[in-house]
């Protein structure tokens, strides 16, 4: 789904591109407001806690106080948000802390720099779609309708785009860059071993660049991709700033998700594919020794394979959803509902990491479960009171 897309009713044109370009600068409620006794234009989608005649139903009505609205299905969507945000930021925090205590090692430095991104993943889970959804439910579907327009290419929308993007982008980035880490330790092990933290950090630093990058790609191209507020998952996403209909050209946003989503991910699968047959070959020619260092860099090869795999399978689901929209087998009204599960089961993949490393790495384990429990022991360590010496002993002692 295409976050901020507007079909109008009534002639078949799209609002977005004959009416919102001008509206930021020229228009305000009132000239909205006249613009609507000629044209009617709709949002595509609607929360997914809303039916499909919320959007006429609830005109003049907030949407919390809609019929057409579920405030079961509403509380359910904010208590999984809300967990899942929780969930993210303690995860990763224990994992950054954990990390700190064994000592950062090379590799580990990479899994602490991630530990990082998905922190950020939590954060903005607790913050964004919070608020959004605060004052989403208390507007009607009309003034709904108008905030979106206004907010369509705002400094707001384009910071939030920017940090949601960011969240995406920081991890596969990472995931790549551990990926080439292993291939790099199993094939040349030697050159691996005698490499600096200096090249390490530089690693890192091309990392989070290109990840600042990509986000922020839609901002280079404004006459063809803006940042916009999609209502259907209370976030700030991008979408293409002037679509006549789904049949239409997307070739900047296209070539935007190859160059910079589809081509790192390729690169990382083929290096786990090369590491792999890497694997396969150093088993059957290596001597006793070697075999041991093979398998230790091996396992840690594992672990990164079942990230990369959890990141699979948390981000395929949103971009199906997207090819059947397109496609025209998910319309406005019925795409709401898996946009939004998907687009939330993919942001689940900052949690991911800490259930790889609980399963996989047992020193990380240990020194969890030792934080935790010391952490309870000093909760619940009292401290006793000194009972008060007798004034006949006070006068007896020297």
């Amino acid at each position: 789904m295409s976050a901020g897309q507007y079909y109008n009713t009534r002639f078949g044109i799209n609002t977005t591109s004959d009416f919102t370009d001008g509206f930021n600068s020229t228009f305000n409620k009132t000239k909205l407001y006249r613009f609507r006794n000629f044209t009617s234009s709709k949002l595509c989608g609607f929360p997914a806690f809303c039916s499909d005649k919320a959007y006429s139903a609830c005109a003049n009505t907030p949407l919390c106080a809609c019929a057409e609205c579920s405030k079961t299905g509403a509380g359910f969507f904010v208590f999984f948000v809300v967990l899942l945000g929780l969930a993210c930021v303690f995860g990763n925090v224990l994992v950054m802390v954990v990390l700190k205590k064994l000592g950062l090692r090379r590799f580990d430095k990479i899994k602490f720099s991630l530990a990082i991104a998905d922190f950020l993943t939590g954060i903005q889970l607790l913050v964004v779609p919070i608020y959004n959804f605060s004052w989403t439910m208390n507007v009607s579907s009309m003034e709904l309708d108008q905030r979106q327009l206004l907010l369509r290419g705002s400094a707001q929308a384009t910071v939030g785009g920017i940090f949601l993007l960011l969240t995406f982008t920081s991890s596969l980035y990472h995931l790549l860059f551990m990926g080439a880490q292993r291939l790099y330790a199993i094939k040349w092990p030697i050159s691996y071993r005698t490499q600096s933290n200096y090249q390490i950090y530089i690693g890192l630093s091309v990392v989070w660049a290109l990840a600042v990058v990509s986000s922020t790609v839609p901002a280079w191209f404004p006459d063809s991709m803006v940042y916009t507020y999609q209502h259907t998952i209370f976030l700030f996403f991008f979408t293409e700033k002037k679509i006549q209909n789904r049949d239409g050209s997307h070739n900047a946003l296209v070539a935007m998700l190859i160059v910079f989503y589809v081509i790192p991910y390729v690169i990382m699968s083929l290096a786990c594919v090369a590491t792999i047959i890497v694997v396969h070959i150093n088993q059957k020619k290596s001597n006793q020794l070697q075999q041991k260092t093979d398998k230790r860099e091996a396992r840690m090869f594992v672990t990164v394979i079942l990230m990369q795999i959890g990141f699979t399978l948390t981000i395929v689901p949103l971009i199906v959803v997207q090819v059947l929209f397109f496609g025209k087998s998910l319309t406005c009204d019925t795409a709401s509902l898996p946009f939004m599960v998907c687009f939330y089961l993919s942001m689940s993949n900052s949690l991911v990491n800490v259930v790889v490393y609980s399963f996989r790495d047992k020193n990380f384990t240990k020194s969890a479960r030792d934080l935790v429990t010391v952490s309870r022991l000093c909760k619940n360590d009292k401290p006793t009171k000194v009972p008060a010496r007798s004034k006949a002993a006070n006068s007896t002692s020297v």
